[in-house]
């Protein structure tokens, strides 16, 4: 019984508890939500960049890497996914190893050592850009306010 009361209680404070969200409303309504502690990239209207987890003090300020940032100064946000960053790592890395692997395999084959090299000539490019390309959502179009959920 005293387990139940507790597994009540647990269960309680999670269903009242309420978590912050950035909101992005646009001019056709279009609204999409950031949850507090996760990756972005903020602009502002200075010019300064911020990458990193976004926690939200209150409705006009949030805070990244210890920096407090007001939310009429942001410019432009984009969502910054770990799995992009990851994989970016990736095939930076595979692809840095294809080079030489290629140039090295022209002893042996020389027809598949230009595919070999190709490849990682290709992946190289892609790997450094994979992690910039995403939506941004700028000032001109959305606008930005904290809202609880």
């Amino acid at each position: 019984m005293k387990y139940f009361l507790l597994f009540i209680m647990m269960l309680s404070l999670q269903l009242f508890s309420q978590e912050k969200y950035i909101e992005m409303t646009n001019e056709d309504g279009k609204t999409i939500l950031i949850k507090q502690d996760k990756r972005i990239k903020i602009v502002t209207e200075e010019g300064h960049r911020y990458f990193g987890r976004v926690n939200i003090i209150d409705e006009e300020h949030v805070v990244m890497r210890k920096d407090t940032i007001t939310l009429s100064s942001v410019v432009k946000i984009q969502k910054r996914s770990g799995l992009k960053s990851a994989l970016s790592a990736v095939i930076i890395v595979a692809s840095s190893l294809a080079i030489p692997a290629g140039a090295a395999y022209v002893f042996v084959d020389s027809s598949l050592a230009g595919a070999i090299s190709g490849s990682g000539l290709v992946g190289l490019p892609i790997g450094i850009v994979l992690p910039v390309v995403g939506k941004n959502y700028n000032k001109k179009h959305w606008k930005f306010a904290v809202v609880n959920q």
